[in-house]
């Protein structure tokens, strides 16, 4: 019976521990999936932004030229 109750109080810490953890990274989880929602959608405007500037054509020429620019140093 000890044997039995001290692997159950040994669990029960363990999974205490774990949802405490579990806790703490769903709350940074969603920290994180709001930031990168707000990245893509200033990429989005930033993007709309140039094209209305430049046109779609010369927008074209500047991604050939800083798309692999963009994703060494991005």
């Amino acid at each position: 019976m000890r044997y039995c109750y001290q692997i159950m109080n040994s669990n029960e810490t363990e999974r205490e521990q774990l949802a405490t953890w579990i806790a703490k990274m769903r709350t940074e989880l969603k920290i994180k999936i709001f930031r990168k929602e707000t990245i893509e959608e200033e990429n989005r405007e930033m993007y709309a932004y140039l094209h209305d500037i430049f046109g779609a054509q010369l927008l074209e020429a500047f991604e050939l030229k800083f798309n692999d620019e963009y994703k060494v140093t991005g």
